[in-house]
């Protein structure tokens, strides 16, 4: 009975009333689709300005008095400053910092040695020094003309004096220790774990 009812109702239609429901059909999805990217390109604004405004916010060291020179930024400084250590005295003297190697890496140890620490800045002034004993050890298949380890017994800058660090000779053919060699770009930054 229902379907009698529908079927009088859709025959009763006039075409000007389906011509202009289409018509209004058509129009809406124009506006609905500039409404959709008109919303898009708000959100878009709405984030290049969030980015903006926590920019200006950004906090930057104070310039210093009397300097003409902005202050470096946290990770300018960082390039500027390095950590180095040195053993002070005899064979090992000239070596450099490498990174971290494992325990079991190890062979005899040879020598106790004093060490020299500390920051300097990027045109080689030292800002910090520091002294502490050390411990210098074989590296298992690896001349001593190359390279040893180095273990301190004070933390200086360290976290823990449980790490052994290879220090390489800079005149040696490095090839058997490389993959414990700090990239030159960051030379002299101290010690890198693996």
């Amino acid at each position: 009975m229902k379907s009698d009812i529908i079927r009088r109702a859709i025959g009763g239609i006039d075409d000007d009333l389906i011509e202009a429901a289409e018509s209004r059909n058509t129009s809406q999805k124009g506006s609905r689709a500039w409404v959709k990217w008109g919303s898009a390109a708000a959100v878009v604004v709405l984030i290049l300005a969030v980015a903006g405004v926590s920019g200006l916010f950004r906090k930057e060291p104070p310039v210093s008095p009397g300097s003409s020179e902005a202050a470096p930024t946290e990770s300018e400084a960082v390039l500027e400053e390095k950590y180095v250590y040195s053993v002070d005295a005899g064979q090992y003297a000239s070596y450099i910092g490498g990174k971290v190697i494992a325990e079991s890496l190890l062979g005899k140890k040879l020598e106790d040695v004093n060490v020299t620490a500390g920051w300097f800045n990027a045109k080689g002034t030292r800002l910090t020094e520091e002294h502490a004993k050390a411990e210098i050890y074989e590296i298992s298949g690896v001349s001593t003309d190359v390279a040893v380890a180095i273990r301190f017994l004070e933390k200086l800058e360290a976290a823990t004096t449980d790490h052994y660090y290879v220090i390489l000779n800079p005149q040696a053919d490095l090839t058997p220790v490389q993959a414990y060699v700090i990239p030159v770009e960051t030379q002299g930054e101290g010690p890198v774990p693996e």
